[in-house]
């Protein structure tokens, strides 16, 4: 009998040994996908763009599928009215948070598209830099000599005015045929349809003569009401599916994002399906904050970095090119409740939270749902709603509370990121 005993125990202790580990390594795999996803959208950010002198402006725009809605709480998101919204012309921004609290924040990315696929094709577009106009009207833009390249008809474009402050628009280019290929037009949905470049069928796709032109696309992105450029700017070609994407925690537990600027997905059957605003993907499990840093270059003026190199407040747009990099953390949680605590200890008996580069990580509950800003919007705390109700516990008196988040596992998962579409075209 005590032989059973003693074998019982020892294989009780041998499953909570293997169980915490096998916990431990899913924590770090999960995270490691997970920062793997994130860095390659930062990698992407400011194609089409970066090396634009109007970054910072904001970019007014349309979509004449997409509902009102309020701006989300972070601001990430910007309220739509009549279709009508906007957005930072900036590769990389933070949102949400409270940085010095070590709440999860949000973070958008924006870039362009340098290429379409279809059943049939691989067709590729001129998503480089900045491309001058010399004269524009309320529905066509007239590009420098050799500036027009590759614009094919359904790409998205910036319109950049040369005005003080900058002056920026998002337009859907319906026809790139006239004067030579000089001018393209940008009409709205009350002028016509035409005929889109990546998603009509025939082959080669619109081409002249119109006998083999489709007219199948109504201009989606083009604002009826728009009053017109100044006569000379930049255009900067973000091709037809353009992303910006914002990351975010949600549900406490779950790295995911939505596009904010969705346009179309086509099937391998040549299938076009316009996609939802703002409907989120889950990227990764058991992700329970995001962190992240503006990094400036070493040649960024003294204004920009008066405070720090490493800062999380917006920069002006002024030392927009100056951001040369991002500094990103996530923490990743065990599932494995584990009966004595996971985390460290001070010399006091009191937990440590995990830590990052730019400092603590500001714990929860399991249970607790935080606003975009940080603050409590549920918990389960009996006297007052908070994110921890396990406050005075020390090692010495643990809760044992599968909610208590000290009784899990952690890993810090953590990168910088060179932001070289910025780097590469820096003025």
């Amino acid at each position: 009998m005590v032989t059973f005993l003693i074998m019982f125990q020892m294989f009780d202790s041998w499953d909570k040994n293997r169980r915490s580990t096998s916990a431990g390594g899913g924590a770090a795999v999960t995270g490691a996908l997970a920062l793997f996803r994130l860095e390659r959208d930062l990698r992407l950010a400011g194609f089409g763009f970066g090396n634009a002198v109007e970054l910072g402006c904001t970019v007014n725009a349309y979509d004449a599928t997409r509902a009102n809605e309020a701006a989300s709480s972070s601001g990430a998101v910007s309220a739509t009215s009549t279709h009508a919204f906007s957005f930072p012309l900036v590769p990389f921004q933070i949102y949400g948070g409270t940085a010095a609290a070590g709440s999860p924040q949000q973070i958008a990315t924006l870039y362009g598209s340098s290429e379409a696929s279809q059943a049939t094709r691989f067709a590729a577009t001129a998503a480089a830099g900045a491309q001058p106009y010399t004269d524009a009207t309320t529905t066509s833009t007239q590009m420098d000599v050799g500036a027009l390249g590759n614009i094919q008809q359904g790409d998205l474009v910036i319109m950049a005015q040369e005005t003080t402050p900058y002056l920026c628009d998002l337009m859907e280019v319906t026809n790139n045929g006239l004067a030579g290929g000089r001018i393209f037009e940008h009409k709205d949905s009350t002028q016509g349809d035409y005929c889109h470049f990546y998603t009509d069928t025939h082959t080669p796709p619109c081409a002249l003569p119109n006998t083999n032109l489709s007219t199948n696309t109504t201009p989606r992105f083009n604002n009826p009401g728009f009053a017109g450029p100044t006569p000379t700017g930049r255009i900067y070609v973000l091709g037809p599916r353009p992303q910006r994407r914002v990351w975010q925690i949600r549900n406490g537990r779950t790295l995911a994002f939505a596009n904010d600027l969705p346009t179309y997905t086509v099937s391998s059957a040549g299938v076009v399906t316009a996609e939802a605003v703002n409907e989120f993907t889950d990227v990764a499990d058991n992700i329970i904050n995001l962190q992240a840093q503006y990094v400036f270059s070493s040649t960024a003026p003294a204004a920009c970095t008066a405070s720090a190199t490493w800062r999380t407040d917006t920069p002006s747009a002024a030392c927009q090119g100056s951001v040369w990099a991002v500094r990103i953390a996530l923490l990743a949680r065990s599932d494995q409740f584990e009966k004595t605590w996971g985390v460290p200890v001070d010399a006091t008996g009191f937990a440590v939270a995990p830590r990052w580069s730019g400092g603590s990580f500001g714990m929860s509950n399991l249970n607790t749902v935080l606003n975009a800003d940080g603050s409590v919007s549920s918990s389960d705390c009996k006297d007052h709603p908070a994110r921890d109700c396990f406050t005075t516990t020390t090692l010495a008196t643990q809760s044992k509370d599968p909610k208590d988040w000290r009784h899990y596992r952690y890993r810090v998962l953590e990168s910088i990121v060179p932001l070289k579409n910025v780097m590469w075209g820096s003025r």
